[in-house]
């Protein structure tokens, strides 16, 4: 609806009034890598899931989430600007790139596979936030592959006709999530986990190539997509009132097994709209306190009883190719995180608006914080789903500059002033530094990559949050710094270096004299205007902004 002006260099002139925020590739979050048939292995000899070959996607490619922009027509009544993204997709062997609004429309965060256990399906976890008149929810896309198609998306099963999305539905009826999963006492060390059954069941809705509200009563917008009822009649479970969750993964050892990072539970509303909680009764005393949810879907039983099954039945489910899906297929919470340690010192016990979330072998879930610091600093660090234990790997500096950031530091003229950096974007390196790749294919197989994938040799990133018009030329908001971490082998059972529970903890307080020299500290960051002032161009005077890059 919005035709966008994209300039080929930031010098040149721009019309007034135009919005850049229409051009280009807005608000990129997660990323997820697929290989050619990647859950086609085995694990102790035995298939992952479900079958031993073609599972897993047709070809290479690159899911990306778009966190905000423009691009479509808003939510009804929000302003033209409101975030409305989609997952996007990159064709890795023929460069192309294609948008994906049939997976859901709205803030998302990361788009990821699961294995399906089926050569003939493909299965893509969605996290975006949903709307707030309802709350985020468990979104996966359930797509039937054509595999002789010589079309890229439609050879995956991502093609516009050819899936659905579908939502996790309590079977209890519950429809709010903190309740089905009794958070935050489930978060607790020793709470004893329990599964909780549910189903996916396909949302009573298509997109047909149309963005917004019609007059024959068809629409897709962020509210639709996200507030939309099972073609049962059901209403899914959801974050009630809450539009915040982030990344999710799956795991290697059983990929029909997934984990979302559910940023704002503790926000959570009534259906009055209020607080569901005094935040001072959350872990860290905080609305910000959130958790890990981890739930697994049996898609290979629902889709092997459509085997031979060429045309719907009355009543039933129908991709808007006709091709019959699964009505339903029964899933599972089975594990919630023990939020409830301490993480560090100068803390209480919890996890503050969890983010970024990488699941590798042997059960152990790489997570980190977004911006808060509850400290003085966000953490990353590996939770271990068999022992409930956690132990801090890394620390992202706060704007209060009381604990040294211990892997990333600033980069010279990143930011202007005092903010809470983030780290994000775990990612395993292993296969990449030590897979032995076919010259014929330029890949591993997938076998390979398994096996090769340990969770040794990681990627993590340090956002450093400057300012729009910040000290380096044209200004970011952002600013990264890719780090690499070698991680040691734990012994879970024993590891002296798992973060303690409230009542095991001795936090250490900073001494007197050392907190006073902090808080002598002068502060650092020059003011918006001296940092930004006359930029043009490539910088020439290193003097002039030295005080800017300080932190």
């Amino acid at each position: 609806p919005t035709e966008p002006f994209c300039p080929a260099s930031p010098l040149d002139p721009v019309p007034e009034g135009t919005d850049l925020r229409f051009c280009g590739l807005y608000g990129h979050c997660g990323s997820k890598i697929s290989y050619k048939h990647e859950y086609s292995y085995t694990v102790d000899g035995v298939p992952a899931y479900g079958a031993a070959e073609g599972v897993g996607s047709e070809d290479e490619f690159v899911l990306v989430a778009q966190e905000g922009g423009a691009s479509f027509n808003p939510p009804a009544g929000s302003s033209p600007s409101a975030p409305t993204g989609t997952v996007q997709i990159l064709d890795v062997r023929r460069g192309h790139w294609y948008q994906l609004p049939h997976l859901s429309v709205g803030t998302i965060e990361m788009a990821f596979t699961i294995s399906t256990g089926h050569p003939d399906y493909i299965a893509i976890g969605i996290e975006d936030y949903g709307d707030s008149s309802c709350g985020s929810g468990w979104t996966v896309w359930l797509g039937k592959k054509d595999k002789t198609s010589p079309h890229f998306l439609d050879r995956n099963g991502l093609g516009i006709n050819q899936g659905r999305l579908y939502r996790f539905v309590a079977a209890n009826g519950e429809t709010d999530m903190a309740t089905f999963v009794n958070w935050p006492a489930s978060g607790a060390f020793e709470y004893p986990q329990v599964d909780l059954p549910g189903t996916l069941e396909p949302i009573d809705a298509m997109f047909d190539g149309r963005y917004g509200e019609f007059e024959d009563g068809y629409e897709w917008t962020r509210p639709s997509t996200n507030c939309a009822m099972t073609v049962s009649g059901k209403t899914p479970l959801r974050m009630t009132g809450v539009s915040k969750q982030e990344w999710g993964g799956t795991n290697p050892d059983k990929p029909n097994q997934w984990a979302i990072a559910e940023t704002g539970l503790g926000k959570t509303k009534t259906t009055d709209g209020e607080p569901k909680w005094d935040k001072s009764t959350l872990p860290l005393g905080s609305d910000r306190a959130s958790t890990l949810i981890f739930l697994e879907a049996e898609f290979k039983a629902a889709l092997d009883a459509l085997d031979g099954v060429a045309v719907l039945s009355t009543g039933g489910v129908a991709s808007r190719n006709g091709s019959p899906l699964p009505e339903s297929i029964s899933a599972k919470v089975y594990h919630v995180m023990a939020d409830q340690v301490v993480m560090g010192p100068q803390r209480e016990a919890g996890l503050s608006y969890v983010d970024s979330l990488y699941w590798g072998k042997g059960d152990n879930v790489f997570f980190a914080e977004d911006s808060n610091a509850p400290g003085g600093y966000n953490i990353a660090g590996i939770y271990n789903l068999e022992t409930r234990k956690t132990v801090t790997i890394a620390g992202a500096i706060g704007d209060d500059n009381v604990k040294f950031n211990n892997v990333a530091n600033v980069p010279a003229g990143s930011i202007h002033r005092r903010s809470d950096q983030e780290l994000t974007g775990w990612f395993d390196a292993s296969a990449s530094l030590t897979c032995d790749v076919d010259a014929s294919t330029g890949t591993c197989s997938p076998q390979e990559m398994y096996d090769t994938q340990t969770s040794k040799h990681m990627i993590l990133n340090n956002q450093m949050k400057g300012y729009g018009e910040g000290c380096m030329d044209y200004g970011f908001y952002y600013t990264a710094q890719m780090m690499y971490i070698a991680i040691p082998e734990f012994d879970w059972a024993t590891t002296t270096l798992a973060a303690p529970t409230p009542e095991g903890s001795r936090r250490r307080k900073l001494e007197l004299a050392e907190k006073k020299k902090f808080e002598k500290q002068p502060r650092r960051r020059k003011l918006f205007e001296e940092c930004t002032e006359d930029l043009e161009g490539a910088w020439t005077d290193d003097d002039e902004f030295q005080e800017c890059q300080l932190h």
